[in-house]
Parts: structure tokens; sequence; C-alpha cells
């Protein structure tokens, strides 16, 4: 007996069908394999293990001659269980080949990256909303951390995002936001009431530009 290549299927000219030694979600399992100069009339065994484990066996009287390819299989009502399956072949109990394949648990399906979206806005008055806040320092801060935390220590490091605004009060932050996450956020003027928020939610379903406006006492 040749060596062994493992399947999920057989073509119709008794070739392989997507062979392999990983497989997945699959209810049998070919073994394709030559024969040379065995003669008609000897035992031949076939044994499945898994996981080092005897899971069939099975005796016959080899009347195939030789073949350039013969295949046996093993198959379940159900998927065949996950683990490491060994097919061992034997003449008069004499072991003459032997391959392994894996049935392993199927991939999961990776959750699909979630784009970052831009934050812009304007800053007003929020006495006037027609006067416009030129200057405003806005600081959206790494998840997790608590505007109290960044004001008793301003420290850069908890900055998550940062943006200014300009002459028409507008502002756009330097890095892009991930929708469904929380951000400290923190507006500052020295004319002007700080603007503060913990936890401000980014809508999951956010698009660029998202707009984030801004109101400011005196």
């Amino acid at each position: 007996f040749g060596p062994i290549t493992f399947a999920t299927g057989v073509t119709e000219n008794n070739e392989p069908v997507n062979p392999g030694e990983t497989f997945s979600e699959v209810q049998e399992i070919y073994a394709f394999f030559d024969v040379i100069d065995v003669p008609n009339g000897v035992l031949w065994t076939r044994r499945w293990y898994l996981d080092d484990e005897l899971a069939l066996e099975k005796e016959q009287v080899w009347n195939g001659g030789s073949a350039e390819s013969w295949w046996i299989s093993i198959v379940s009502d159900e998927l065949l269980p996950v683990g490491r399956y060994r097919l061992e072949l034997l003449i008069e109990d004499e072991l003459v080949q032997e391959g392994e394949f894996e049935i392993v648990e199927p991939e999961k399906t990776e959750k699909k990256a979630v784009e970052g979206v831009q934050v812009v806005g304007t800053v007003v008055e929020a006495d006037n909303r027609r006067n416009v806040i030129p200057g405003v320092r806005v600081f959206f801060l790494q998840p997790g951390i608590s505007v109290s935390q960044f004001l008793d220590e301003l420290d850069e490091d908890m900055v998550y995002a940062f943006g200014i605004s300009d002459r028409r009060g507008n502002y756009q932050l330097d890095r892009l936001v991930t929708p469904g996450e929380q951000y400290g956020i923190v507006a500052y003027h020295e004319r002007y009431q700080l603007v503060t928020a913990d936890d401000y939610l980014i809508d999951p379903e956010a698009t660029s530009p998202w707009e984030i406006n801004i109101l400011m006492q005196r």
C-alpha cells in the first residue's frame, strides 16, 4: 500500500476531491492509496483511530489485485467529531502504511473591523448661537479616562484626540473616533466656562463626518 492521501470527496475517475490534512464540518473522509503487488486472498485490515483511541476496525480478504488508486472512507450520520485521526493499513496483521489528518472546529467569522469616523463641529455661545468662539481647545480623552482624572493630572497621554476651533468656530479632531465607543470630552477657553462630559457615546451607526457641536457660557 502506497502513501495515503485524505480528501473530502471522490471523482468519477476515483481521484480525490479537496485533498488535505485538515478538515472541518465533514461527514465523510476518503483515504486514497496505491496498491502494488498485493496478492489476492490475503487478509488486510484498516483501523481508524480518533485521538489514539480505536474508533473503527474492519478486516477483509483482498481481491482487488494491483490498483493505481484505491480508496476507502470513514463516514458518520452526523459531522465527524473534532480531533486527530489516524488510519492504519495492515496485511496479515502487519502494519504496512499509516497516515493522519485532523478535523477542527470551523473558524469563527471575524468581526468586521469598525471604521473610525471623523468628528467635526462648531463652538458657539450658549446665549447667542450666532456668536462663534475661535480658539477653543477640544479634548477627547482615552476610553476609560474620566474628566476629573484628566483635570487633576493634565497628562497628555490621557488625550485620545484633539482639535481647536478656527475663526469661524469650527473644529476637527486630529484622530478618528470609534463608533460605539465612549469618550470623556473637555472643551476649554480661558474666557468661558469649562465644558465637560464623561462617557460620551459615539453612535454605533455614526459615519463621517460626525458632527458634535459645543455650547459655551461666559
